[in-house]
């Protein structure tokens, strides 16, 4: 099926800006990787779109998976270090770097995210 929105982060930036036939559709300032775990940049896609069972868990209400892998993680949760894009529970860790490499956006975006975009969608990670 035809994609037509794709996803920009810029980690010096700390902004995800969606972009649909090329025109800005929403933006959000959001929190990076640490150092030490940082955000990989590259070319990805969204593998898988959950709605998660605890609105106010780490993850907020929403989380998209990545075809990205950390660098320095190998395992989490039990399974594979999959960078993605999801909620929190910590809003004050928005704009900053504070994450173990996935994408962290204000709980209100990520519900907003979750009505634009779908698995298959592009996702271009910036340095």
């Amino acid at each position: 099926f035809p994609v037509e929105r794709r996803v920009v982060v810029d980690l010096s930036e700390r902004t995800l800006v969606v972009l649909k036939a090329g025109k800005m559709e929403a933006t959000s300032k959001v929190a990076i990787g640490r150092p030490t775990n940082a955000t990989p940049p590259g070319f990805y896609f969204v593998t898988d779109s959950v709605i998660l069972s605890n609105p106010n868990g780490p993850w907020g209400p929403h989380a998209f998976g990545l075809s990205a892998f950390s660098e320095t993680i190998t395992e989490f949760n039990g399974d594979d270090a999959v960078v993605g894009i999801h909620g929190t529970n910590a809003p004050d860790s928005i704009g900053h770097a504070r994450s173990l490499g996935c994408v962290r956006v204000p709980n209100a975006f990520i519900e907003r995210l979750a009505t634009l975009i779908s698995a298959g969608v592009p996702v271009e990670i910036r340095a």
